[in-house]
């Protein structure tokens, strides 16, 4: 038997413009959370990484810097994003003794959704920076319901 199941979900944008994104007792997270230091320009690719790795390094790279989602401390995780990719590849190619395996494949798609690599993953991901500006709703004070 299927129980009832309440009300759909309000959209994020109606929370936001009636300052009720956090429920009752929680705090509400700051989007963005913590800031580390910017990454103005992107490092040269680590020498193992093949050409399919370089080349997601640069262009993919390229676009998480100007949109200010890569910063310092991600850099380890783009390397393992840009290895396993290129690991990928050239398994997909038949290359060496490689094999295409289940598990690399869910971990390059769930390293690429936390870098916002998908388009519903894009709309998760905040820049680095003052969040606070992006928003346009916040130049008006939650009122408090009665």
């Amino acid at each position: 038997m299927m129980g009832l199941r309440g009300p759909p979900p309000k959209p994020k944008a109606l929370h936001v413009a009636q300052g009720t994104r956090a429920k009752p007792g929680e705090v509400e997270r700051k989007a963005g959370g913590i800031d580390y230091e910017p990454l103005l320009k992107l490092p040269d690719p680590p020498g193992y990484l093949g050409p399919d790795g370089r080349e997601m390094w640069t262009q993919l790279g390229e676009q998480l810097m100007k949109a200010g989602v890569l910063q310092v401390p991600d850099m380890w995780m783009f390397r393992l994003l840009c290895g396993l990719w290129d690991r990928n590849q050239r398994a997909m190619r038949g290359e060496g003794m490689l094999e295409v395996l289940a598990s690399d494949n869910s971990t390059l798609q769930r390293l690429l959704s936390e870098f916002g690599a998908s388009p519903s993953s894009r709309r998760r991901i905040a820049p680095s920076g003052n969040a606070k500006d992006q928003n346009p709703f916040n130049k008006f004070k939650p009122q408090a319901v009665a």
